[in-house]
């Protein structure tokens, strides 16, 4: 095979997994074959781009029949990735996951989730799922049972679940602890003056409270002597600190606020820092996984375990799962639902759990995309979800049904035409039959119709358009022919077409800006079995993609899933 033939192979492969070819996978199958191409890559990345530039044009269909042509081998089927965490000298494995009812879960909360769960699961070990829901103002019911919800479609389950909040009189009674051994103290400063000194590395004259004023002030705080801002209880670290997360940082803050699970109870509220280490240490956590971002924080982590002699749990830092042109992030997220940027915290346009299953992506594919990353603490950087998607298709393929959907439509009268019809709904594999009707006018899209030219309509008879009536009719006539014409396109009876539209996430954002037409309404028609499809039913439109049905909105509404 010469070189071109050899590119084209690969181009072909690579636009038939994940509908467009791109040069860098192409590259680099090309080179595993020709290790002789990277002599001149500057010659073979032009023949790259070149070749690539005329598969990329190409229809689903000529990619399927020049493809079919080449021999590829099959892959090895490779056991799913271990997590393999690293050895406790406890020995059995005991990991958690840690949510903040503040929102949904999301794409980033699946990964950091799943390798704690299968990273104890592989090693017969236990889960925890704790709800740390100590920030009263964020913490929602709702919430806490759609993660559970989450959780549960994603294929997790739990050995102990427990909140944070019900651990309060533990933490006061370690709170004291700290203060009697002159570790923490009281601070009464203003805000602005709290974080003006700890720029300029200065310790504040709260710092040197006799230990009984301290123990006094914090009794006064849990007892709601304080109002919100005007006290909190500081960790004596050190001020002049490189790292900040030292310069003394929070442990209990007074917020008035009511609980969603501990009513009024309590007005003084540990901070994450605090809670952390001392319920992995106490509920017996080997590994603590957590993202990449909270590194800084282990020192005040390990210093509290030293304070209390507390066992270790070793601390596992992911990197963070960032995808291009979207968000994980909550506070962004609640603005684009307050701003009404987005229908909700489901908008199909988002990574939440929710968003991602009402648009079909199916939970073993996000299992398999979140845990391609594993372990490690390298930046994801910029991911796309193609692969995500890619995963989606394979799954989605064999149990799918085919059907025909017409966008931009415009009719096409074959004249004296008449046919009834029979057609599978998968041509593999038996998902049942349905039948059709086609009385001289049936629907096809517009871009794929010109005057003068010999189409083929799939399943249904070759026709050569002959004349465009007016912009939304054509006239055809049927080609008797044994040569099946190279273009293949769907169609729709007239006569029983349903009328639907498809609502199609795009990127939702810019940077940080968000996009004004990041959902795409495609408007057209479809055969009339989108009307016995149940909600949630997942089916492929030919030449489209595979399609969710959310809901009848006057008309059938479906979701582009991939």
């Amino acid at each position: 095979m010469d070189m071109k033939q050899l590119v084209f192979k690969w181009a072909l492969k690579n636009a038939y997994d994940y509908g467009k070819a791109s040069p860098g996978s192409v590259a680099g199958k090309v080179i595993a074959e020709a290790p002789d191409a990277k002599k001149d890559m500057k010659s073979t990345m032009k023949l790259i781009n070149e070749v690539i530039s005329n598969v990329n044009a190409y229809s689903r269909d000529k990619i399927e029949r020049e493809i079919s042509k080449f021999h590829f081998e099959e892959k090895k089927v490779e056991k799913e990735r271990g997590i393999n965490l690293p050895p406790h000298p406890e020995g059995k494995i005991v990991t958690r996951f840690a949510p903040e009812p503040s929102g949904y879960l999301h794409i980033g909360h699946a990964k950091a989730c799943l390798i704690s769960w299968q990273g104890a699961r592989e090693q017969k070990g236990s889960f925890i799922l704790r709800i740390d829901d100590t920030n009263p103002m964020l913490a929602k019911q709702e919430f806490v049972v759609n993660l559970k919800d989450d959780l549960k479609w994603l294929g997790v389950d739990w050995d102990v679940e427990c909140y944070t909040s019900d651990f309060m009189d533990v933490f006061y009674t370690y709170a004291f602890e700290l203060i009697k051994n002159g570790k923490a103290y009281v601070c009464e400063c203003d805000g602005e003056t709290i974080k003006k000194n700890r720029e300029e590395k200065r310790e504040c004259h709260c710092r040197n409270k006799p230990q009984i004023k301290n123990i006094k002030d914090f009794e006064k705080m849990i007892e709601g002597g304080f109002r919100e801002g005007e006290a909190i209880l500081r960790y004596k670290g050190d001020m002049k600190a490189l790292n900040t997360v030292m310069r003394d940082p929070t442990l209990v803050r007074i917020i008035d606020h009511n609980h969603f699970r501990q009513e009024d109870k309590y007005s003084a509220w540990p901070s994450y820092d605090f809670v952390t280490p001392i319920l992995d240490a106490i509920q017996g956590v080997t590994h603590a996984v957590r993202s990449k971002e909270y590194e800084l924080r282990d020192s005040i982590y390990y210093a509290l375990i030293n304070d209390f002699g507390l066992r270790k749990p070793l601390l596992i830092s992911i990197s963070r799962l960032i995808i291009k042109n979207n968000t994980t992030q909550k506070r962004v997220i609640r603005k684009l639902v307050q701003d009404k940027v987005i229908s909700g915290w489901d908008d199909p346009r988002l990574l939440t759990m929710k968003a991602l299953r009402r648009r079909g992506i199916q939970p073993k594919a996000l299992r398999e995309f979140a845990l391609s990353f594993g372990a490690s603490k390298s930046e994801s950087k910029d991911s796309t979800l193609e692969q995500l998607f890619h995963k989606n298709k394979q799954i989605l393929d064999p149990i799918s049904k085919r059907l025909h959907f017409v966008k931009d439509p415009v009719v096409l009268n074959i004249k004296g035409f008449k046919s009834t019809l029979e057609l599978p709904f998968h041509h593999e594999n038996d998902l049942g039959k349905r039948r059709f009707s086609v009385n001289e006018n049936v629907y096809v899209e517009k871009g794929d119709i010109k005057v003068g030219e010999t189409i083929r309509l799939k399943d249904l008879c070759n026709v050569r358009i002959e004349s465009k009536k007016n912009d939304n009719e054509f006239s055809a006539v049927e080609v008797k022919t044994e040569k099946i014409p190279e273009k293949k396109v769907q169609w729709v009876p007239v006569d029983s077409a349903v009328k639907i539209r498809v609502e199609k996430p795009l990127n939702l954002l810019e940077g940080d800006v968000p996009v004004k037409n990041s959902l795409q309404i495609d408007e057209g028609v479809a055969e009339e079995d989108v009307n016995s499809l149940k909600q949630g039913e997942i089916v492929q439109f030919i030449r489209y993609g595979y399609v969710i049905k959310d809901r009848v909105d006057g008309e059938p509404v479906f979701i582009f899933s991939c």
